[in-house]
């Protein structure tokens, strides 16, 4: 094993290698070039097997994946928000026809959520790299055989370099193992349900029925992880939640980083901590649940946001909520820009007193918009925004 200073880009990169890939599948887009550029390297220098081929369009691509995945090749492609919206009805029908592949998107956006595929939601350079890793053995789990989506943030974490363990090629090998369409079926009425637009009934109860088996597979494959590797990544990342009252919920890079505050919060006397959901899909509820048995409030911090509903978080955190034994009758929602930076610590502190408050009343404040000045302008709505030149929030 080597310790390298290397961006999430690489990373990824890094895992399809490890993983041993057959062929990389690409429609050029700058946010993963570097990516496909590395692949490319190593399998021109024959530091790696396998082929790459540039396709038209990001449609003929998966296209491609699912018939080379469904031949019995191990596929790499890498997919970005925007074109992934713009070919979301490929992701449906692969997931109906059951197709052990795996997709690494770079993005924030979630319009993906349910449409079949299992979610792995990344954040640090480490989860990328292990995370292609584990979401090859996932799809190709005798139980899932299912499309795994790799979701990495874009721009704050694709580009970002971090001191990364990268596995020695060996133990990668003996942990992913080998695939072939010789190791799964393909003919059984449960795996040909589905008609690729995600509105058919058996379609959905197909894919929940094997979702339904995903976590368990997950927790397996986590504990073995652990063992060849020495790292563990269990299905919710929890940060001081033990002893706390009040819990943020995020995904993603930014609650990495949250883990500062929290400490601080900390120091300042206040019971706070902090849950990170690991898989988006399946959503792992029955864990969420445990953690947050107690609590006196939660505060979800996302950055997607739907129209006319709430972000994909706070509508799974109020499902889990809702009816549960002993579980916290506020939940505030505050949603950050994609595009603004961090959330500052005065930020974070003046979240944790929404939520104190809200406590000590009984309701659940209204949601909230952490914007810059510049995006917030024009917008009446109550929020909480950043200056960027003293890292203080201004209330409009």
């Amino acid at each position: 094993m080597t310790r390298n200073l290397i961006t999430g880009n690489d990373a990824a990169a890094w895992g399809a290698r490890l993983a041993r890939v057959d062929h990389v599948l690409t429609f050029p887009l700058t946010s993963h070039t570097e990516i496909v550029g590395a692949l490319a390297s190593w399998i021109e220098h024959n530091a790696m097997a396998g082929k790459l081929v540039t396709h038209a369009s990001v449609a003929t691509m998966l296209s491609a994946a699912a018939a080379a995945a469904d031949s019995g090749i191990r596929v790499f492609a890498a997919i970005t928000s925007q074109s992934m919206r713009a070919s979301i009805k490929m992701l449906y029908d692969i997931a109906g026809r059951h197709i052990p592949m795996v997709l690494l998107n770079l993005s924030r956006g979630m319009a993906e959520q349910d449409c079949g595929c299992l979610q792995i939601q990344c954040a640090t350079c480490q989860e990328i790299l292990d995370g292609m890793l584990l979401a090859y053995r996932l799809a190709e789990h005798s139980d899932v055989r299912l499309p795994v989506v790799v979701n990495i943030d874009g721009v704050d974490l694709s580009a970002e370099r971090e001191s990364v363990d990268i596995p020695n090629a060996t133990t990668a090998k003996q942990f992913v193992g080998s695939y072939s369409e010789d190791s799964y079926e393909v003919h059984t009425p449960m795996q040909l349900t589905g008609n690729g637009d995600g509105n058919d009934a058996s379609f959905e109860y197909g894919i929940h029925h094997t979702i339904q088996q995903m976590l368990t597979a997950y927790d397996e494959l986590a504990s073995e992880f652990r063992d060849f590797f020495g790292r563990y990544y269990p299905a919710v990342d929890a940060y001081r939640c033990d002893d706390a009252d009040f819990v943020f919920v995020m995904l993603g890079a930014i609650a990495i980083r949250a883990r500062e505050t929290i400490d601080r919060l900390r120091d300042r006397g206040w019971k706070v901590g902090l849950l990170r959901p690991r898989l988006v899909r399946p959503f792992p509820r029955n864990a969420l649940r445990d953690f947050l048995t107690g609590k006196q409030a939660v505060a979800v911090i996302e950055e997607n946001a739907e129209l006319n509903t709430s972000g994909m978080l706070h509508n799974e955190l109020t499902a889990i909520l809702h009816g549960g034994r002993d579980m916290p009758t506020i939940l505030a929602r505050f949603t950050c820009s994609e595009v603004g930076g961090d959330i500052s610590t005065q930020e974070f502190f003046e979240m944790a007193t929404v939520l104190r408050q809200a406590a000590a009343n009984g309701e659940s404040p209204p949601p909230r918009l952490l914007f810059t000045h510049r995006e917030a302008q024009g917008d009446n709505n109550p929020q909480i925004t950043r200056d960027p030149t003293n890292d203080k929030p201004n209330r409009h």
